[in-house]
């Protein structure tokens, strides 16, 4: 293989890796954005089930007035969207490793 070539190979593999680093933590933030939500409404349950209201429904007057109140969004409630998501972060996360070890392979280490 040319140097050009190698060189070439190498910049590939960067670009490769840092697409999936950025993939990756977008699909992290997506998680962790699903989870904050599904923790509010798991507690708003919990303490007030008769305030929990998705977009889209009719609220009484009484909560619509409330600063505080805050209706959900039903696709935090989409379990096969959640199954979808844990998929997609770990079929990521393999490709992100394999990228990791071929980059430190080709002497870039992090």
């Amino acid at each position: 293989m040319t140097q050009q070539a190698e060189d070439e190979a190498k910049g590939r593999i960067l670009l490769e890796y840092e697409e999936a680093k950025q993939a990756l933590a977008r699909r992290r933030e997506i998680a962790r954005q699903w989870g904050s939500a599904l923790e509010k409404i798991g507690q708003k349950l919990a303490r007030r089930p008769t305030e929990v209201f998705f977009l889209g429904e009719s609220v009484p007057e009484k909560l619509d007035r409330d600063p505080h109140f805050e209706a959900f969004d039903l696709r935090y409630l989409d379990a096969e969207g959640l199954k979808a998501l844990r998929s997609e972060i770990t079929e990521l996360e393999e490709r992100f490793a394999k990228l990791e070890k071929r980059k430190r392979e080709i002497g870039f280490g992090e």
